[in-house]
């Protein structure tokens, strides 16, 4: 059963668990992240995957929040910051699976 409780206009409708959904989502990216051996990943990569999974996990919650935000045409600002986010991180991840160029 989801919880009751008043929002900022006194709404008392079930609301989906939007903050501890996203607790769950960053102790599970810890969790994975101090589970896999990092030493045989290359420097860079598990700041990455951080920054990747925390950036999903954001940018999917940042769709199931009610709360008034402000906005950017139809989408919310956090949502656009959560997607900006993970377009950096996938081309930091790309660029840095590229093979450096023979001198």
């Amino acid at each position: 059963r989801l919880p009751v409780s008043p929002s900022l206009m006194q709404v008392r409708l079930p609301r989906w668990p939007t903050q501890a959904a996203g607790a769950l989502a960053c102790l599970a990216a810890l969790l994975f992240l101090l589970r896999k051996p990092t030493a045989s990943l290359p420097t860079g990569v598990p700041a990455l995957i951080a920054l990747l999974t925390l950036s999903l996990s954001g940018l999917a919650l940042s769709f199931l929040r009610g709360d008034p935000a402000p906005r950017w045409g139809a989408m919310r600002l956090d949502a656009l910051a959560w997607a900006a986010a993970l377009v950096l991180g996938l081309l930091a991840l790309g660029l840095r699976r590229r093979p450096a160029p023979n001198r």
